[in-house]
């Protein structure tokens, strides 16, 4: 980390002079932020661990006007590290889809109370009605009784 954002896969190269890249420049990943921009860091596949040693003597010396940070990892470091910078961990998915899922039990839930207080608000004017009609005939019956 610490690159320069202008810095090309070419000049890392160049800067890491001694040792040998997997594929050259074909053997540096620079890592891309949220905007596809440059974020200041890559990741460098070597040739041997003995080149990936030689490396970190580069550890906080200068490329272009940036000081650079030498990190030694794997490659299965390197790949998890992506992974995880792109919320693609299997936990995250994980957690992404029970949370998506709570939401839509959560939703349907609402959904069948809210379904259930209308059939109680309905049923509650239905028998209001009813009470009325039978109050009026009652009414009827009690006024043609009267006459």
């Amino acid at each position: 980390s610490g690159l320069p954002w202008s810095a090309t896969c070419e000049q890392i190269c160049d800067f890491l002079f001694g040792c040998e890249v997997v594929d050259g420049p074909g053997g540096v990943k620079i890592e891309m932020n949220e905007r596809g921009q440059p974020s200041g860091s890559a990741f460098v596949q070597f040739k041997t661990n003995a080149d990936a040693e030689n490396a970190l003597k580069y550890n906080k010396q200068k490329l272009a006007d940036r000081y650079v940070d030498m990190e030694k990892m794997t490659i299965e470091d390197g790949e998890a590290k992506e992974s995880k910078e792109d919320g693609d961990t299997k936990e995250n998915k994980e957690d992404r889809e029970a949370k998506e899922n709570k939401k839509d039990r959560e939703a349907k839930e609402q959904k069948g109370d809210g379904d259930a207080k209308e059939y109680k608000i309905d049923e509650e004017a239905k028998e209001k009605k009813e009470d009325g009609v039978a109050k009026e005939n009652k009414e009827d019956g009690e006024a043609k009784e009267n006459k």
